[in-house]
């Protein structure tokens, strides 16, 4: 038809359309691109009816668009992987944020000679009981003292009372276990335990339980009298 020359200028709009609206990868943007060109550049070829300076003029229009649609998506390619590699390094940064954070928290509130909780988490966990009693739920607190610590350490160094620390922290963290009790490090040779409990005899039959195990380990002392 008379108007076959416009209606081949259009042809190539839909590399536009797959290059900014889309849009394509710029490899495939590329491929679509070559593509699309060859097939028009050979229409006008191909097509008696348009005239060669007409087909001159479509043929640098196509050409002249396409450059510039690739231009487009080669930008906003890499702007979209500039963007994604700067949320990936900010997620990281905060994922490595929070774990230094609950690291931290950890650290805060363990002691680092035997592990377990330390001053800190029970003034804390105290805290938190304490609130709990004003609606009517009751607690115990329990505080352990090492018998002749002092002598022991004398005795036997300050490595080996470490040693006896850790042990007895263990055993009473073991004792504890399954019992909902929280047992602490409250300084030097004391530790403290809380439970929920409104019955002050399962209270002391934890608190025996407690001696018990250290009875039962039989830790060597040889600076006692008795």
């Amino acid at each position: 038809g008379p108007l076959v020359s416009l209606t081949t200028a259009t042809i190539w709009l839909s590399v536009l359309f797959a290059n900014i609206t889309l849009p394509l990868r710029f490899f495939w943007a590329c491929f679509l691109s070559g593509i699309t060109a060859i097939a028009v550049t050979a229409g006008l070829y191909l097509k008696p009816d348009i005239a060669a300076p007409v087909g001159g003029v479509l043929g640098l229009d196509m050409m002249t668009g396409i450059l510039f649609s690739l231009v487009a998506t080669y930008k906003i390619e890499a702007a979209n992987r500039r963007d994604y590699l700067v949320n990936l390094r900010e997620s990281l940064r905060a994922k490595r944020l929070a774990e230094d954070n609950t690291t931290l928290a950890h650290l805060s509130t363990t002691d680092p000679l035997t592990g377990i909780a330390n001053r800190r988490a029970f003034a804390r966990e105290l805290s938190e009981f304490w609130e709990a009693s004003l609606g009517g739920r009751h607690f115990a607190v329990m505080l352990i003292d090492v018998d002749y610590f002092k002598l022991f350490n004398d005795h036997y160094g300050h490595g080996a009372g470490d040693t006896c620390l850790r042990e007895v922290s263990a055993l009473l963290a073991k004792t504890a276990a399954g019992s909902g009790a929280f047992v602490s490090r409250y300084g030097g040779e004391e530790f403290a335990v809380l439970m929920h409990t409104s019955d002050p005899d399962e209270a002391y039959g934890v608190a025996e339980r407690f001696r018990r195990s250290i009875a039962e380990k039989g830790l060597i002392h040889g600076n006692r009298n008795d």
